[in-house]
């Protein structure tokens, strides 16, 4: 999770919602109509480090989630954040522009290292999301290790 102060959170809050563009648009809405990279070049004016840039993305992907929490939309937005990992690592073409915002925001930032925030920021994700129903199937049908 993001390490930054909760009083340093609004800094970015504001820019997050307008990338988000309202309270029902959903990953599928930002694929299709694109993201306000208006509000993107203003978060990567804003972002002074690692922690903030982790929390600027977990943000939006979070949201994304919470929106309708189903999780074929959380496979994929794993899948989008693989392929910011992957664009930041190799380059190449971006296949919506939902990954092209992130991407974007990694990229254009002043931080180092901008392919291992995404990395640990997918591992959360998945840590938050996934290991919880994991244990629970592990309970229920035994572990095999």
């Amino acid at each position: 999770m993001p390490y930054i102060l909760e009083s340093d959170r609004p800094l970015f809050d504001e820019d997050i919602k307008l990338v988000l563009k309202d309270d029902t648009a959903t990953r599928k809405t930002l694929v299709e109509q694109g993201v306000d990279i208006n509000a993107i070049g203003r978060l990567t004016e804003k972002i002074r480090n690692n922690g903030d840039l982790n929390y600027v993305i977990s943000k939006i992907v979070w949201t994304l989630f919470l929106r309708n929490k189903r999780y074929a939309e959380a496979d994929e937005l794993m899948n989008d954040l693989d392929e910011v990992y992957d664009l930041l690592l190799h380059g190449g073409v971006h296949s919506n522009s939902l990954v092209f915002g992130l991407y974007y925001l990694c990229h254009k930032s002043v931080c180092k290292r901008t392919a291992g925030t995404v990395s640990c920021i997918k591992m959360e994700f998945y840590r938050r999301l996934v290991a919880p129903y994991e244990d629970t199937a592990i309970e229920r049908n035994g572990d095999i290790i």
